[in-house]
């Protein structure tokens, strides 16, 4: 796996119009069972980028709740295809760790 520089990472997504924050803000839908239990908390959703583009191995590794696990990986998938890494002229595959801050009413 590649750990990109933080301009390269930017610079990944084809849709240069969307960001990996931008997709998550508008269709993340905080579950109901949240805003009773966790009150303003962090998650982190990772993933990797393929050799072809494509978002694979998604998982949640750090979790406030199973509910907004699910929904984290439901946005996820939504994500556009991104340009494949480089290094060294070679294509390879990208490990991306997304820090997700809800504010949610107690």
């Amino acid at each position: 796996l590649h750990y990109p520089l933080r301009r390269q990472r930017q610079m990944c997504i084809r849709d240069r119009d969307k960001t990996i924050l931008a997709v998550f803000s508008e269709n993340l839908k905080i579950p109901k069972t949240l805003n009773s239990c966790c009150g303003s908390s962090l998650s982190v959703i990772q993933f990797a980028v393929g050799i072809d583009g494509k978002i694979k191995n998604i998982k949640v590794v750090r979790s406030l709740h199973p509910d907004l696990d699910k929904e984290l990986i439901r946005v996820a998938k939504l994500l556009p295809d991104f340009i494949p890494g480089r290094s060294a002229g070679r294509r390879v595959e990208v490990l991306y760790n997304v820090p997700i801050r809800l504010l949610t009413d107690q």
